[in-house]
């Protein structure tokens, strides 16, 4: 499991919406998510699983966040995500993180979390996630 996930959602949690969107069957993603913490199910909002794959290239599973437009503009989602691929239709609303490898040291999650907690400035997450891609300190 990667270091700092059950820190990292029960902090996220108490300002954000959780969902989870992967390519496992709902099943699975609950099991998974059990097996991080009991209670952790508790505090995702949403799951979407595999029958929410919008295009199949294979190998490759597309997503959209557009899925989600009926509820939330697209300035307002953040995906965060190791696959440069899985959200290529909505690249200015993901952060990519390195895939986790078994690393105990792997830091990942406690950066996101410094990103996240200065994304409360800005109105639009796409302005932001493009600044944050150019490299400027936000």
């Amino acid at each position: 499991m990667r270091p700092f996930v059950k820190q990292f959602l029960n902090d996220i949690s108490s300002k954000f919406s959780i969902v989870i969107y992967s390519n496992f069957q709902e099943t699975t993603i609950k099991k998974i998510i059990s097996y991080i913490d009991e209670n952790a199910i508790n505090l995702i909002d949403c799951i979407l699983d595999s029958n929410y794959i919008i295009e199949y290239i294979f190998p490759k599973r597309i997503k959209s966040l557009r899925i989600f437009q009926k509820w939330r503009a697209l300035k307002d989602i953040l995906a965060i995500n190791c696959s440069t691929y899985s959200f290529s239709l909505d690249v200015l609303n993901e952060i990519l993180i390195k895939e986790y490898n078994g690393d105990p040291n792997d830091s990942e999650l406690p950066k996101v979390g410094q990103l996240i907690d200065n994304l409360w400035q800005y109105e639009d997450i796409q302005k932001f996630i493009a600044l944050v891609r150019r490299g400027i300190n936000v």
